[in-house]
Formats: C-alpha cells, sequence, structure tokens
C-alpha cells in the first residue's frame, strides 16, 4: 500500500490500518490474526511519532509504502519509506527487548534483494533500519549507504528522519516514489516457481492474444547466464531438426544450480511447442520426486483451466523417465513409427540406468515385467535412442547432464550415452561442449567418447558449442563460486575452501553442533513466503538419536511434493523443520534456506586427507569400501550442500553411543570436521 507521508498524518490509526489489511489480502496475504493487527497499530504509532512534525520542506514529497510485497515473491516488507534520495527498509519486531542475529539476516536480505534485483533500486541509496519496539536502550546508529543495515530504538527514528533531507542530494538520482512502487523485481526462481510461471506462459499461448514472454527467463539470474540464449539455440535445433527430416542429441552440462532443469522446462514449455502439436515435447527424469513436486505444482494453476484438452496435454508434458522407457522403447519395441512427441528433454540423464540395472530391475520377482526377456533389455541411454529412432522423420532429445551427481547404484553417467552413440547404426546429429566430446585429464570421468580418433569410426556429425555448458550457479547468486566450496570441503582441503568462501558475498554460512539451535535461527531466518528444511544423507541412519529419521520405510510414508509446496498449514511442510529430505528427493531441487545435518557415514580419517565411508548394517556400523558407493556417498554431500539459494546451516551432530558397535572414536572424527569447516570459512552460528 502506497500512501504520502502527508496523508499518512491525516488519517486515523484505525484507518490505516484498515487499508494495511484490505491491501496484504489483496496481495495473497494469509488470515490476519490479533496478533498481526496488533503489530500494525504499533508500526503505524510508531511512524507517527516519528514523522509527527513532518521535519522540514524538503520532506513534503515523502511516501510510505506498508507490507510492500515484491512482484513473484511471497513475502511482505513491514514499512519502506521514500524519500527523494533514500529507500529506507523498516522491519517492525514489536514488543521484541532484543535485537537478535536472525532479524538482522532478514533485514539485510531485503536491503540487498532490492539492490540486486529491484530496477528502480539498482542506483539508489537503499538502507535498512531494524527496530525492536521494546529495547530500552538505544542503538548505535549505523552509517547511511546503499547495502548498510542497523537497529534503532523506536524513540530513535525521528532522529534518523530529519538526517534523512541531506542524504544523497548531490549522489544519488531521484526516487519516484509510484515508478518505484510498480518496478520489476527479477529474482532468479526456484524451479518450483519457474514451472509454474512457464505453465502460465505455456498455457496462455493457447488463448486469442497469441504467445506471452516467458517470464522466468527474465528474471535478473537468467539474464546473467546463458539460459535465454541456451533455449533460443534448442528452438534453432528443433525447427532444423523437423525441416531437414533429421535426428539431434544435445548434451547440455553444468555446476550444480547453474539452471539445467530450468533451461530445459523452458525449452519444453516454449508456447510455439505446446501450441503446435507437431512439435510437441515431453521433460523427463528418472528423479521420482522432482517429478512429483513439479506435477503437484503445476495441478494448482490446471485446476481452474477451462481447455481440458490443451490442459491435458500440459498435465503430460512432466513424466518419470523409467515408465516413458518401459512404454515406449521396451512394450512398443516393435511399434515403427511411434506416434508420440518429437522432443524429448532428459534431465538427469548422468543417473540413467547401465544394461545390468535396468535388467536387474525389470527380470526381478519385485516386479510385474519378470516375464520379460532379458535380452531385449539394454542400458536407458540405449532404449531411449532406439525409440527416437521411430518416431517419425525426426526427433530431438536433450539430455541434461550434473557432472559429479550420480548419487544410487547402477546410475550409468555420461560415458554410457558414448557407448549407447557409438552402437547407433542410423545418423544422428550429436551437440555438446568441446570439453566433454573426449574429456581431458581433469574431466575424463565425464566425457562422451574415449578419444578423438574413436570419432572418426561414427556416422555420426558432431556439433561442439561452449554454450552447451552452464558454469555459473545462479542458484545461489549470492555466492557465485559457492560450488568451488563445497567442491574443496568434499576434497578435505579447508584452506582451498576458504580462499572459495567470499566473505563480502551475502550468502550465509553458519555451522553449529547443535540442530535445535539451528532450527531456531532458521524459523527465524525464514521471511514469509520463503522455503526452509532439513537435509540428511539416507546412508546417516544412526541419525535418528537427534530425532532425525532417514530410513527408506518412513521416507515412503511423506509426500515430499507437499514437503516442498506446501505451507505450514501442511504438516509434512518443509517449514516445519521435522522431515528431513535426502538427495534422491531434493536433487534438482532448491530452497531458500537449508539445515544440513552431516551423519556419521563420511567422516574425515584421523590424520589423512580421505573420507572415512561407513554404511548402518543392522544395529552396528560397519566399513564401506566400494568405490562406486564411495563416489555416490561424495556426489550426495555435493546434493546437499548446493541446495540453498540464500543461506545454509550445517550441523555437525554429536557423535553416537560409543557402546554401539563400530561406533567408538567418532567423537574425534566429528570433531575433526567440525574444525575443518571452520577452517573452510563457515562461521560459527550467532547465539
Amino acid at each position: 500500500m502506497l500512501i504520502s507521508v502527508s496523508d499518512f498524518l491525516n488519517h486515523s490509526n484505525n484507518e490505516i490500518r484498515g487499508r494495511i489489511q484490505t491491501h496484504y489480502q489483496e496481495t495473497g496475504g494469509f488470515d490476519v490474526t490479533d496478533d498481526q493487527s496488533h503489530a500494525w497499530l504499533k508500526t503505524i504509532r510508531v511512524l507517527r511519532e516519528a514523522l509527527g512534525s513532518y521535519p522540514g520542506e524538503g520532506s513534503r514529497h515523502w511516501h510510505l509504502a506498508f507490507e510492500y510485497k515484491p512482484p513473484r515473491i511471497n513475502r511482505w516488507i513491514d514499512a519502506v519509506l521514500l524519500t527523494p534520495h533514500a529507500v529506507v527498509v523498516l522491519e517492525f519486531k514489536v514488543g521484541q527487548s532484543e535485537t537478535l542475529a536472525a532479524d538482522k539476516a532478514q533485514l539485510k536480505d531485503y536491503v540487498l534483494d532490492l539492490l540486486a534485483f529491484h530496477r528502480e533500486s539498482h542506483n539508489a541509496c537503499v538502507f535498512g533500519v531494524l527496530v525492536p519496539t521494546g529495547v530500552a536502550d538505544a542503538q548505535t546508529h549505523g552509517d547511511i549507504r546503499p547495502g548498510s543495515t542497523f537497529a534503532l530504538q523506536p524513540d530513535q527514528l525521528r532522529t534518523l528522519f530529519q538526517n534523512l533531507q541531506a542524504v544523497g542530494m548531490n549522489v544519488n538520482p531521484e526516487v519516484d516514489p509510484k515508478r518505484w512502487y510498480s518496478s520489476d523485481f527479477a529474482p532468479t526462481p526456484s524451479i518450483v516457481q519457474a514451472a509454474k510461471e512457464m505453465f502460465e506462459s505455456s498455457r496462455n499461448a493457447a488463448g486469442p492474444e497469441g504467445p506471452v514472454p516467458l517470464a522466468a527467463l527474465h528474471y535478473a539470474g537468467a539474464e546473467g547466464s546463458k539460459l535465454a540464449e541456451l533455449t533460443q539455440y534448442l528452438l534453432q535445433v528443433s525447427k532444423s531438426a523437423k525441416e531437414r527430416n533429421e535426428r539431434h542429441v544435445v548434451f547440455i552440462t553444468g555446476v550444480p544450480g547453474s539452471g539445467k532443469t530450468l533451461a530445459g522446462l523452458s525449452f519444453v514449455f516454449q508456447p510455439e511447442l505446446q501450441v503446435d502439436s507437431g512439435t510437441n515435447a515431453v521433460f523427463l527424469s528418472g528423479n521420482a520426486p522432482l517429478v512429483g513436486v513439479l506435477s503437484h505444482a503445476i495441478r494448482y494453476a490446471l485446476e481452474d483451466f477451462v481447455d481440458y484438452k490443451y490442459g491435458r496435454a500440459l498435465r503430460g508434458a512432466v513424466h518419470g523417465v523409467h515408465r516413458y522407457i518401459d512404454e515406449e522403447g521396451i512394450k512398443k519395441r516393435d511399434t515403427d513409427p511411434l506416434d508420440i512427441e518429437h522432443i524429448v528433454v532428459f534431465d538427469e540423464a548422468q543417473r540413467a540406468w547401465s544394461k545390468e540395472h535396468l535388467i536387474k530391475k525389470k527380470t526381478s520377482s519385485r516386479y510385474a515385467e519378470s516375464h520379460i526377456d532379458p535380452s531385449i533389455l539394454d542400458s536407458e541411454p540405449t532404449l531411449m535412442l532406439n525409440t527416437l529412432n521411430r518416431v517419425g522423420n525426426w526427433a530431438v532429445l536433450v539430455a541434461l547432464v550434473g557432472n559429479g551427481q550420480e548419487i544410487w547404484k547402477g546410475e550409468a553417467g555420461l560415458s554410457e550415452w558414448g557407448h549407447a552413440l557409438s552402437s547407433q547404426k542410423n545418423k544422428w546429429t550429436v551437440h555438446c561442449p568441446p570439453c566433454f566430446t573426449t574429456g581431458n585429464a581433469e574431466n575424463a570421468e565425464y566425457a562422451l567418447f574415449k578419444s578423438r580418433q574413436s570419432l572418426t569410426t561414427l556416422p555420426h556429425a558432431i556439433v561442439e558449442k561452449g554454450i552447451l555448458h552452464l558454469n555459473t550457479s545462479i542458484r545461489s547468486l549470492r555466492s557465485l563460486r559457492h560450488n568451488e566450496w563445497v567442491d574443496a570441503v568434499l576434497q578435505l582441503d579447508p584452506d582451498t575452501a576458504r580462499s572459495a568462501r567470499d566473505t563480502s558475498a551475502p550468502f550465509e554460512l553458519y555451522l553449529t553442533r547443535s540442530i535445535s539451535a539451528a532450527k531456531a535461527f532458521g524459523k527465524r531466518r525464514a521471511s514469509r513466503g520463503e522455503t526452509i528444511g532439513l537435509l540428511a544423507n539416507f546412508d546417516a541412519k544412526f541419525l535418528r538419536r537427534i530425532g532425525i529419521e532417514v530410513g527408506k520405510g518412513f521416507r515412503d510414508e511423506i509426500r515430499f511434493a507437499h514437503w516442498f509446496n506446501e505451507d505450514i498449514d501442511c504438516a509434512q511442510s518443509c517449514r516445519h523443520l521435522e522431515i528431513a529430505a535426502t538427495p534422491i528427493e531434493c536433487q534438482g531441487l532448491d530452497l531458500d534456506h537449508s539445515i544440513v545435518i552431516w551423519g556419521e557415514d563420511m567422516l574425515p580419517r584421523e590424520g589423512e586427507q580421505q573420507w572415512h565411508h561407513r554404511k548402518a548394517h543392522g544395529g552396528r556400523m560397519q566399513n564401506d569400501n566400494n568405490p562406486e558407493s564411495q563416489r555416490n556417498r561424495v556426489n550426495c554431500y555435493r546434493v546437499l550442500l548446493t541446495r540453498a539459494r540464500r543461506s545454509m546451516i550445517i550441523v555437525v551432530p554429536p557423535p553416537p553411543d560409543v557402546r554401539i558397535k563400530g561406533c567408538a572414536g567418532l567423537a574425534s572424527r566429528f570433531e575433526d570436521l567440525f574444525n575443518q569447516l571452520l577452517r573452510a570459512g563457515a562461521a560459527l552460528l550467532p547465539e
């Protein structure tokens, strides 16, 4: 609600409160409680007292924005004071008698988000003031400069406002209140946000007004990356394949959080693909929880959709890859041609099953397909290519590959795709990043083909494009080197990690031994509408000693689509900090804030720069010496440590009871891990 200061002073407290409440509910706010109503009244009284004398002629153009909600973001800022040369973010903590670290961090979030993503704030003097109304002692007045934050007593606001008339008069451009209030706000979207917006964009394209811009690619993070250009490249490849009756496979690689899934979703939901039934696309993933979360999120948008035929087409745009391969690649193996989508996006393609794992799955007595002849089975990459060979005259496969993110047994990795292409008799045009065609000393494990000489024997055309490797994380724009930090931590190299930890960046990284302290801080830290959740590895079975259950039987009872998407009124919501997601559930998705609980399954070896891998076996711990299992466990922790967008707390809990077989000596290992993370640049969690 935007109101001039003069109008604010000329209306009663109850009138202003009523207008704030109406605005809050119209912008999607929750039911207004008595506590919230009282907080608004207190805020109004404090501001009226501070602005009551309406100091000076220069303040006649001042405005107040109450419960300001940035577009597309489910958060409300208590109040923003707009002067001709400053933007003051005001966060009130009514009745609070102390200044808490979590409240300071929340305020800092608001200020930094405005400076980074709010177009009319880019060059303005934006700073924040925390006002705990119950504080008795005067607070230290901070510097008034862009990005600064400090706390004040209510009585100190009058002096601050008097000083504001001289702020930035000769430096900062003039702030237009109406333009500021209606300005674009463009943060990087979460995967769920992006899926909803892309669905809406694609859906609207079916209407009489024609295609609409894809909102998610106009976010600041996406603009700074290659995503918009990459989407256009994929559209050009698809157009060429259709016009020339060709088959293309495009490999997109990238670091965690670089936008691979976002790129795949943006391509699938492009209006021109969905409206033209001849170029329908499907998004496939072997990550069943991700499919469930995205389908659940999109279903909300479908509930009020009148065009049921088009709705069904979009509802089917996200599928599980294993069922797709079973239906189209195995059961319909003799159907030629196949009347299905010409364009397939395969997310987490490095997790495609090997031939051995698929045979084991399909011939197991636990599955109805146990009668299948194993001789017709192959790896999922081979079955996918064989399937698309039978789709009309052309096809495009987009494989999204997360390097170092194989987390489960039987996942074949990128090299299996090269093997599958080598066995294809039909010609495919292969698009991939230059460094991943045959690999090099640094990434030999992540290469399509063994050598460049082997390419001469293939019938395929190879197109190398640098744009197909996404090397910048847009999940956490607040720390662009966070992936480097994680890599160094997982290599047990705290000194290198510390050099990658940019302490000037606003991404918060905390460390504690207490899960209760982490929960208390996290609940205060997360703003309304933000997501916060517990994360732990599925091998860390002994975390139940601190109330964290990661066993498969327990997780099977949880609807993780609700965990990610639902608000506090759902008992399974992540915001309650009662249920932990494992890499199985959270890979490919993200949270605003995460609490990562480190388990006993991977701790530093004493006196060595390597991990000691262990797993629970019945009621005891035992060593895990399997190289594939060890690699997957390291990758699991890589997934856990790269889910957060704004802040992360790492909990190194107390060790299990030493009387449990296999748990002797773990206390020193946990202590060593804690100290290494401190050396790596993690800050102790504020009390």
